[in-house]
């Protein structure tokens, strides 16, 4: 764990200052140890938006990483991307199109996409 832990500072991924608990970090730790796969879980997971274009694509991605991060709660997704909530709901029906509405309705899909959200944040790689 010290080791990945180190390599993950230096990139930038874990704080880089003063020492850190490596069981607060075990997400990260997880989705690094094989950078490999956890890119190739990114880029089956968010195919669908790599399919858009880059504006389309940008707007979609901070909609559905602002949705997630809220709990899917569209009030404070609305309030967190500072749109209004008729613009959320457009864009969530546009993700829906995009993804399918069953799959945004499956909560291990929504991990899935999180945790791809999540790789490609870190990484750099958007």
């Amino acid at each position: 764990r010290a080791v990945l832990a180190v390599a993950l500072q230096d990139a930038g991924v874990l704080p880089r200052e003063g020492l850190i608990d490596t069981g607060d970090h075990l997400v990260a730790l997880i989705l690094h140890r094989d950078p490999e796969r956890a890119r190739s879980l990114a880029d089956r997971a968010l195919e669908p938006l790599d399919r858009l274009s880059k504006g389309t694509r940008d707007k979609l991605t901070d909609t559905l990483a602002a949705w997630l991060d809220n709990a899917c709660n569209t009030g404070d997704t609305a309030r967190a991307l500072h749109v209004h909530m008729q613009t959320l709901r457009y864009r969530l029906r546009q993700l829906e199109e995009v993804f399918g509405a069953d799959r945004l309705a499956d909560g291990d899909c929504r991990l899935e996409l999180q945790l791809a959200l999540k790789v490609r944040r870190e990484s750099g790689a958007q």
